[in-house]
């Protein structure tokens, strides 16, 4: 920056940084309010809750497996022998 002197520099920065908080404050009265929710995020959590139904984390300390997804020795035996039948129906088959 070439100046005729050091007040014209200085005049010239001011502007400058006049300008700058100008736009700095323009912006920051666009920017939105953090306490307010958002009406399209809203709608959006309202859709996916009505959708998703009620999924429990495995992870957390209170989450017991429901009775049928509780595996056991009879219903590990039982598919077992599913699975056998299947393979001999196929070699078999072959």
């Amino acid at each position: 920056m070439n100046c005729v002197g050091f007040h014209e520099c200085n005049y010239i920065l001011a502007f400058f940084k006049t300008d700058a908080d100008f736009q700095w404050n323009a912006l920051m009265s666009e920017k939105p309010n953090p306490e307010d929710d958002d009406p399209v995020d809203m709608a959006a959590i309202k859709d996916a809750s009505e959708r998703m139904g009620d999924y429990k984390l495995k992870s957390a300390h209170d989450y017991t497996v429901p009775d049928h997804l509780r595996m056991n020795t009879d219903k590990a035996r039982s598919r077992l022998l599913v699975v056998k039948e299947k393979v001999s129906l196929l070699l078999c088959c072959c």
